[in-house]
């Protein structure tokens, strides 16, 4: 029997936790994950209520890794790792980038006549940038085809170029608009990493004994730096310049 399984997200500018427990769903999904840290929690323990479990009748956590937002990731780790530790409970990294994935194949509908199994996702990275990965769909569950990377739209457009997936998913196409070439592919701007994907995910992790102890439950930092000195923030002011200015 599957024990009560807990997921939650908050690498983007959304909160999304779900409760799998007696064969049911409870589940939060709101904005303002930069309050992860303050509404975790209390969203955990309010689904929780609901469905008249204790903290300690949890059976496996999961987590939306990443790659995403710096503060967002650390909240929904540290909150892994504190739930996880006591009982030491298995733990399930759900990679951020196959929920959106996920997302996309639930919101598809079925006089598309196209399957959703072959998912290039596209996330605004901010600062210019895109968090991209491939995911195709078989046998239940979601396998990564070419793991999360951050890049250019040049970058994407050759990428997409190259190897063209059927379907591209995810808040970038929004943000970047025409500046994302994604040829005769499907598109589905609105596909995000929602309480019910993650869900799904995290089904698909338990069933696959997809999981890591407590120590190794850790973010995916895809962009490892995000701030520049100011030494650097100077010379690259010079350089806008120009030598002559």
């Amino acid at each position: 029997m599957t024990p009560a399984l807990l997921v939650f997200d908050s690498a983007t500018d959304r909160l999304a936790v779900a409760l799998l427990a007696n064969g049911r769903i409870g589940f939060a999904d709101e904005p303002g994950a930069e309050r992860a840290s303050a509404r975790l929690l209390p969203v955990i323990d309010r689904l929780l209520g609901e469905s008249g479990l204790r903290r300690d009748e949890i059976g496996g956590i999961g987590f939306g890794r990443g790659p995403g937002a710096f503060t967002g990731l650390r909240a929904a780790c540290t909150v892994a790792q504190g739930l996880a530790l006591a009982r030491r409970l298995p733990v399930c990294p759900i990679d951020t980038l196959a929920v959106v994935a996920e997302d996309a194949r639930q919101r598809a509908q079925p006089s598309d006549g196209a399957a959703v199994d072959d998912v290039r996702v596209v996330q605004d990275a901010r600062m210019g940038e895109i968090y991209a990965a491939r995911w195709r769909y078989a046998e239940g569950r979601w396998h990564c085809l070419e793991a999360a990377a951050l890049m250019s739209p040049d970058a994407w457009n050759e990428a997409q170029a190259c190897s063209p997936a059927p379907w591209v998913a995810g808040s970038a196409l929004h943000v970047f608009g025409d500046r994302l070439r994604t040829g005769s592919a499907r598109c589905d701007g609105l596909a995000r990493p929602g309480a019910l994907a993650l869900a799904a995910c995290m089904r698909q992790a338990w069933e696959a004994q997809d999981w890591v102890e407590v120590e190794a439950a850790l973010p995916a930092y895809v962009r490892d730096k995000v701030a520049q000195t100011s030494v650097e923030r100077a010379a690259r002011h010079a350089n806008r310049r120009g030598p002559d200015s």
